[in-house]
């Protein structure tokens, strides 16, 4: 008896392969946003930090030029965090642009894998009915070598 070959093999491989490759950089695309998250949560910090000291130097009675270079400073903060904001939105989208092509991978992929199961369903079945012909073939001649 011949053994089970799946024709499309070949596509299923390769489709295996471009889904591990997907979830590899779709893994990559969520670490630089959980970074990039972290960054901008460290930012915020800083930018609050910076206020309270600000508004503890009003209270202290700071002059008003070092007040002045404390308030260009919180500035500065207040653009990297608009600035780190937009990289993580792009980020989110790019993200969500690789899932969805995860997605898709994952049922082409689910698609032929099903596919050959039930051509190696079918294929079993077959084999079955012939072993059951030869077995029926044998009994027959068994009988007739009898009779």
């Amino acid at each position: 008896m011949k053994k089970f070959y799946f024709s499309l093999s070949n596509v299923l491989t390769y489709k295996e392969q471009l889904l591990d490759n997907l979830k590899n950089e779709h893994a990559q695309l969520l670490q630089k946003l959980m970074e990039k998250e972290k960054q901008v949560d460290r930012l915020k910090e800083q930018e609050k930090e910076v206020g309270k000291q600000i508004a503890e130097m009003q209270k202290t009675g700071q002059t008003i030029s070092f007040l002045y270079q404390m308030n260009l400073y919180l500035d500065s903060i207040e653009k990297k965090v608009d600035v780190e904001l937009e990289r993580l939105i792009a980020y989110r989208k790019e993200e969500s642009k690789k899932k969805a092509e995860l997605i898709v991978a994952k049922q082409e992929y689910s698609s032929l894998e099903k596919l050959m199961e039930k051509k190696k369903a079918q294929y079993q079945a077959q084999v079955q009915k012939k072993e059951e012909q030869l077995i029926e073939e044998f009994v027959m001649n068994q009988r007739m070598i009898l009779k």
